[in-house]
Order: structure tokens, then C-alpha cells, then sequence
């Protein structure tokens, strides 16, 4: 408040009043309307009551009674620190600035869950992508790693979504068509309706845990660059599935023996791209139809235990350490070589097949055990083929149907192998150079059968028994044909063995034999020498 006389040449400093005894006492309020402005004298008030209550303020002994400007002293009680030390004028207190409400973080919309159908996205991160233990599919199809969730797509089928391989891998390569990925029967096993996921890089680490719930009970996992395994691994079962399909859309597949498969009714290996390898170090057990394809080589080093094993290969097929049981197999090699361990190749209980199909050359090695083998039919073809054991061997196939050796242009080559065993049919567009062929005693007699045919000549160091026996005769068949009277000119050739049994003998050259049997023993028997 300013104390002052009319007309004032200077204003005074102010003076703290007190507020609310001027309310209650000054003929200015008293009597009148009210002032309009009640509110903000309340709020000094307030502040004033709570000055007084901190010791901030004091009522003096000083007042001004009626008009003017004279100040009485009332009570000398505060006089002295007045004088000392004049009151300052109080520093009101600052209505405090509300705080605004902050406005509310709006909720994320949560991104679509995208579509089950269409070509499936390459997940990129992270690279190697780890299946391990931990990890969640569901054949919906989702996967789950470490708390983050990626997407994949189903494939339905060609009439709905086009050439499987464009579909998977984007564009279509000779090997798709030619191991029979893009056919109606493509692998000899159903991947229509089939839940697939696609990674950069794919690393088998543990066994998933699986759901079909709303799914499908199909799972492909691809890798682009490639599929490999690493540690903790273990025992991989993809528990819930009827069909598991690994495949790489340009890289090899390399699988450690720190981890297996068991207990899949069928099983899918596709190695896809130039000189892709695949390479197959883990065991695999309790599986129905096992599928083995590679456009570049096949090498199988841990043990498998199968209903049925096929490969295809535009390279090499080696078994390496591994042995290899199963009730059929055929293993194809269009370009490579095949290179299996007869020993390793254990006969089934009963019945079953074996078909080996080399590009280039087969061969077979180190046979072994006794009696007669279990299989209804052993059929092996190459350009060259090469059946070799360090010491005699007698293969004995008694009790097959048919037992079957086609080579090409290198001819085929078993000096330590002694056939046994009715309908054999070798045939060679070079020579056939073997121990001995002989067929089994039937009710005491031997019944003719077989077919052993050479381009070349025909070499056995023991006996030589089949129906028909011809080196460089008249025609021109290839490998596997078995027809008598094929057109064309063969170079001449020799038919040279120990004892030489048959209804029908053509040697363009020369028959030699050590010991021609007795004429009854060859009623039919023809020689022809050029």
C-alpha cells in the first residue's frame, strides 16, 4: 500500500497493510457494493494468514486512524526491531502454474497378421536363422525364436498356385524338372497343403516344438544360401508332422553328427543350385520314405534306417561311413559316379530291391557274408561298372528273380566275383571280365537261364552258365536292352572260360575253353567263329 498527500512530487516506498482488518474496518468497503474482485483480496488474504503463521509478517504497533497520512505508535513491544531492521515487503507467493494433463501415448495398432497363402517371404534376420529347442511352429504357419515371431505361407498345390518350384524358389531350374520336384508325384511323396518358412541362412540346433492346431501336418524349411546344424543339437522328431521337406533355393546342406533325425514317416533332402552339396553326417532312424536329391553330390556318413531310401544327384554318390538298411533302394546318379560298400548294405528280413543307376562309373565294393542274399532283385547300371573284393567272393543270388549288371562303353569288371544264382543278365557295350557265372542245382539238375552279353569279349577265369552267352555279335543294343537280334555290326569278340555251359554260344572271334563239356550237357550249343 502507497501512504501519500495529494499531489505528491515523489511516491513513498510501500507498506505492508493488513488486508483483511481493512475489509472488516474501513469505511471504504463498508456500505458499498461489492468490489468485483473478492476473489483475488481472498487469495491475499490467505497469503497474508500463512506469512503470519510462518513469522514471515507482524502486526506492528503502528496505525493510521481515520484520513490522512499520520502513523500512531500504539505499542513499543516490536519498536526496537523496527528500527533495527526495517520489515522488507513481503515477496507474495506465485500462484502455482497447473500442470497440464499429458496427453496419453495413443495404443500401437498392432500390425496384420499376414496372409497363409502366396509366396513365401525370406526372413533375413537373424542369419544363420536357429531352430533350436526353444523354438515354436505352428503349421498356421508361424515360428517362434527367442520371443520373436515370424511368418510363413502355405503351398496348396500347381492348380492353385502355380509350378511348385517358381513358388518356393522363385524361378525353375533343369534339376527341378528332372528330379521330379516340380511333378504331380515329385518326390514319390505329397508336399501339397505344406506350411513353409523361408530363411537366408537356416541352422538345425534342437528339436522344435510343433503345432497343428488350424495348420497342416506338412513343414518345409528353407534355407536360400544354405542349411547347416550346430550345438546343443540333438534328436530331431518334429513331433505331430507327417512329412518334413529341408530344402536350400541356391547352396548345399551340410548336417553334423550333433544332431538326428527319428520317427518321421517322410523325410525330404533337396540341395538346389549349381554344384550344391548335399552332405548328410547325422543319423536318421524310424523314417518310412527318405528322399535324398541334390543337384550337385550326395554323401552320406551317418547311419540310416529307412522303409525305403531313394537319392538323385546330378553329381557323385558316395557312402562313406555310413551302413544303410533299408527295405528299398535305388540311388541315381545322372552325371556322377556311385561308390557303395556292398557289406554296408545289409538285406532286409525279407524281399526288398536294390537299384543303382551311375552316370558314369559304379562301383561296388567290398562284399561280404554267406548264403544267398535276401533280395528279390539287385539291378546296377553304369557306364562302367566295377564290382571288386579283395579276395573270392561268391554273390550268391539263389533265391532272387532277377539280378541285373548293364555297363556301357567301360565295360564291367568283377575278375574276383563268382555270380550263382539263376536269370543273372550281364550285359556290357565293351567287355565283361568276371570270376565265373554259374547256375543253381534245381530238383539235380541245373536249368538254363540268364543272358550274358559283349560288345567286347567275355572273360571268366571259372565257369560260364546261362542261357545265352554272345560276344561281338551281330547289334548294337545299349545297356539295358535285351533284345537278340538288334541291328548294327559289333566289333568281333572272344568268349573264353574255364567250362562253357549254354544253349546258345556267339563268338565272332574264337570259343576257348579249358574243359568243353560232353555233348549232352549242350544239346543247342552253337560256336561261330569269324
Amino acid at each position: 500500500m502507497l501512504i501519500t498527500k495529494p499531489e505528491p512530487k515523489n511516491l513513498p516506498s510501500p507498506v505492508d497493510v493488513d488486508v483483511k482488518k481493512i475489509m472488516k474496518t474501513s469505511r471504504l468497503i463498508k456500505g458499498f457494493a461489492k468490489l468485483g474482485s473478492e476473489p483475488l483480496i481472498a487469495q491475499v488474504e490467505a497469503i497474508q494468514d500463512a506469512e503470519k503463521a510462518n513469522g514471515q509478517v507482524f502486526e506492528t504497533n503502528l496505525a493510521i486512524f481515520g484520513g490522512g497520512t499520520e502513523v500512531a505508535l500504539l505499542d513499543p513491544t516490536h519498536a526496537e526491531l523496527l528500527q533495527a531492521t526495517p520489515t522488507p515487503p513481503p515477496t507474495p507467493t506465485p500462484t502455482p502454474t497447473p500442470t497440464p494433463t499429458p496427453t496419453p501415448t495413443p495404443t500401437p495398432t498392432p500390425s496384420p497378421t499376414p496372409s497363409k497363402v502366396g509366396r513365401p517371404q525370406t526372413i533375413g534376420s537373424p542369419s544363420p536363422y536357429l531352430v533350436k529347442s526353444t523354438t515354436q511352429i505352428t503349421t498356421d504357419p508361424s515360428i517362434t525364436t527367442d520371443g520373436m515371431t515370424n511368418y510363413g505361407t502355405i503351398y496348396r498345390g500347381a492348380a492353385v498356385d502355380g509350378t511348385r518350384s517358381i513358388w518356393f524358389f522363385d524361378a525353375t531350374r533343369p534339376f527341378d524338372t528332372a528330379s521330379g520336384f516340380d511333378g504331380s508325384d515329385e518326390t514319390g511323396i505329397n508336399a501339397d497343403n505344406i506350411a513353409v518358412f523361408k530363411f537366408q541362412n537356416l541352422r538345425l540346433a534342437g528339436n522344435p516344438t510343433i503345432s497343428t492346431l488350424s495348420g497342416v501336418t506338412k513343414l518345409a524349411l528353407v534355407g536360400v544360401d544354405g542349411i547347416t546344424s550346430g550345438p546343443p543339437g540333438g534328436t530331431l522328431t518334429f513331433a505331430g508332422l507327417d512329412t518334413v521337406l529341408l530344402a536350400t533355393q541356391g547352396g548345399p546342406i551340410v548336417l553334423g553328427s550333433e544332431i538326428s533325425f527319428q520317427n518321421i514317416q517322410n523325410l525330404v533332402f533337396y540341395a538346389r543350385g549349381v554344384d550344391a552339396a548335399l552332405t548328410l553326417g547325422s543319423s536318421i532312424t524310424g523314417v518310412s520314405r527318405l528322399r535324398l536329391d541334390s543337384e550337385g553330390s550326395v554323401q552320406v556318413n551317418g547311419n540310416i534306417s529307412a522303409d525305403s531310401l531313394k537319392t538323385f544327384s546330378n553329381g557323385d554318390f558316395l557312402q562313406g561311413s555310413s551302413t544303410i538298411t533299408a527295405n528299398v533302394i535305388r540311388i541315381d546318379s545322372v552325371n556322377g559316379n556311385i561308390t557303395v560298400y556292398a557289406s554296408k548294405l545289409p538285406d532286409p528280413a525279407s524281399g526288398g530291391t536294390i537299384e543303382l543307376d551311375a552316370g558314369a562309373t559304379l562301383n561296388i565294393l567290398d562284399p561280404s557274408g554267406g548264403g544267398p542274399t535276401k533280395r528279390s532283385s539287385i539291378v546296377a547300371n553304369g557306364n562302367t561298372i566295377n564290382f571288386i573284393s579283395p579276395s573270392l567272393f561268391t554273390f550268391d543270388f539263389s533265391n532272387s528273380n532277377l539280378i541285373l549288371f548293364g555297363a556301357g562303353s567301360g565295360g564291367l569288371h568283377a575278375p574276383n566275383i563268382n555270380f550263382l544264382g539263376p536269370n543273372f543278365i550281364a550285359l556290357s557295350g565293351a567287355d565283361i571280365n568276371i570270376f565265373g557265372a554259374e547256375l543253381p542245382m534245381l530238383n539235380g539238375d541245373k536249368p538254363f537261364s540268364g543272358l550274358i552279353d559283349a560288345s567286347g569279349s567275355i572273360l571268366a577265369v571259372s565257369n560260364l552258365e546261362s542261357a545265352d552267352l554272345t560276344a561281338g555279335a551281330n547289334g548294337d543294343c545299349g545297356r539295358k536292352c535285351l533284345c537278340r537280334d538288334c541291328s548294327g555290326k559289333r566289333p568281333a569278340g572272344t568268349v573264353a572260360a574255364g567250362t562253357i555251359s549254354s544253349t546258345n554260344v556267339v563268338a565272332l572271334t574264337e570259343l576257348s575253353t579249358s574243359k568243353f563239356p560232353p555233348m549232352v550237357m549242350l544239346p543247342l550249343a552253337r560256336t561261330i567263329a569269324a
